[in-house]
């Protein structure tokens, strides 16, 4: 019987596809991009491969609080950097948290109680650590020299001094003017050597500064209004402001709510909130005077202290996993992956420290600070449905070939094949074997419409992974059927 042979070759992996919450069996979207995936690491364009594992920073166990902010920038003098969470600063040197005397310092503002550190910035040759505490207000603590510490600056020392606004978020930033910017509810704080503003940039009441940064001699300042922790739609705003005028310049109005702003190379990224749907969580950027989205991805809203990039790729926090969007040069297309597991369920900051990934999480009552190691073989991958029908032919698939970087003992990749929509259902011959590079795990032949591969290291290694390089599925048409 006369046969017409189709082949299917997957080179490259790109991925999520557009949508990729909405169906199970996608046929819209690139061969080389995924319908799901878990943990999964494409900062090396030329392999899929499992995402990394996590592993604690010496000492961990000196970490007793949530920590939100992360110095995203080392202190020579210090050789170190400093993050803060609950009633603590921290010093976090390479793969470790320093646990001496003098660290964690206990930030103990007099006559107050239930200091909440927020974030940390450095200025001038301190670091400042914001928090909130007791009586629905906040201050501004700094660290100079190796630990000296004064917890209640912001309000005692500078020119106006004063507190904060309370249980509000306080994030801050550092202007090209050398001036600190502090969120402060509805206004914006600034802090010049050591004269101190504390409404610089009064906002319309009811909006709540949640993130801030400064490129181009502007700063860009993101509000919600409400910023509630509940599913419900925000009125949202960027403002640009040049710092000096006592109001704005320019107002971006954002449907939805704002979570984090990020500036690379002078573009700024918005990660923001459309609750219409699954996948309504967005990462865009400003252009035009308007915000224009690059992504969607699902889970939850990062935080302005969730955000990070490694390796020319954006990273962020999302329903205790990590997701990335990027590429590794400007010259390849830009993709978007779940990256990696973020330790406990519930994330705090995230930070490239030291050139290395470093990740806040807690459980509600163990917390901990871990980075990158190995391998996670809870990594799974799934492509998108492959459309193969004909009308006037029935389609054979009858070979498929997985083609690896050498694979060393224990590691393990496990294929099931998805047909009709899942109406067959058949797990393929398991991809393992040392230093074998080309693996055929299906020599069969039987009829499909469409098909879909799933990819699954759960019984591979931590150490030795298997590194996906290119995957081929062969088959053919029977004529005249």
């Amino acid at each position: 019987m006369p046969q017409r042979p189709w082949s299917i070759e997957i080179n490259q992996f790109e991925g999520y596809i557009p949508n990729f919450w909405d169906d199970e069996y996608p046929i819209i979207g690139n061969k080389g991009q995924a319908s799901a995936m878990t943990n999964i690491n494409l900062l090396n364009p030329n392999v899929l491969t499992q995402g990394p594992g996590l592993v604690n920073l010496t000492n961990n166990s000196v970490v007793t609080t949530m920590i939100k902010g992360i110095l995203r920038r080392y202190v020579e003098g210090l050789s170190a950097v400093a993050a803060v969470g609950g009633n603590k600063v921290y010093k976090l040197t390479t793969g470790e948290v320093t646990s001496d005397g003098n660290f964690p310092h206990t930030i103990d503002k007099a006559a107050v109680t239930s200091e909440d550190g927020e974030d940390v910035l450095y200025y001038q040759g301190a670091i400042l650590y914001s928090y909130n505490h007791s009586g629905a207000a906040g201050d501004v603590g700094r660290w100079t020299g190796a630990a000296s510490f004064d917890d209640d600056y912001m309000s005692t020392v500078p020119t106006g001094a004063t507190t904060l606004q309370g249980d509000v978020p306080h994030p801050m930033w550092l202007g090209g003017d050398d001036v600190a910017y502090i969120g402060n509810g509805h206004y914006v704080a600034t802090l010049n050597t050591t004269t101190f503003t504390d409404q610089a940039l009064d906002l319309p009441v009811g909006e709540v500064v949640v993130a801030g940064g400064y490129t181009s001699n502007r700063n860009y300042i993101a509000t919600n209004n409400p910023n509630v922790s509940v599913s419900a739609q925000a009125e949202s705003s960027i403002y640009i402001w040049d710092g000096v005028s006592r109001s704005w310049e320019f107002q971006i109005r954002v449907y939805g709510k704002i979570g984090a702003i990020w500036i690379k190379n002078g573009v700024v990224y918005v990660f923001y909130q459309d609750i219409s749907s699954t996948g309504g969580f967005k990462l865009g950027f400003i252009s035009n005077n308007g915000v224009k989205d690059i992504c969607n991805f699902t889970g939850s809203l990062p935080l302005y202290y969730q955000v990070t990039e490694i390796k020319n790729h954006i990273m962020w926090a999302s329903s205790g996993q990590v997701w990335a969007y990027g590429a590794a040069t400007n010259l390849l297309p830009t993709r978007l992956f779940q990256y990696c597991d973020g330790g406990y369920a519930t994330l705090g900051g995230i930070s490239n420290v030291f050139g290395v990934l470093y990740i806040a999480s807690t459980d509600a009552v163990n917390f901990r600070l871990a980075q990158p190691s190995g391998y996670d073989v809870n990594a799974a991958w799934k492509t998108i449905s492959f459309d193969v029908a004909n009308g006037r032919e029935k389609s054979v698939m009858s070979k498929i070939s997985i083609f690896t970087e050498p694979i060393s003992s224990g590691g393990q990749l496990d294929v099931t094949l998805k047909a009709n929509y899942g109406a067959i259902s058949k797990a393929l011959t398991s991809v393992n074997g040392q230093l074998l590079t080309r693996h055929v795990i299906l020599r069969d032949e039987f009829e499909v419409e469409n098909f879909r591969l799933d990819f699954d290291w759960s019984a591979g290694s931590t150490t030795n992974p298997v590194k996906i390089r290119k995957i081929i599925i062969d088959g053919y048409y029977n004529l005249n059927q």
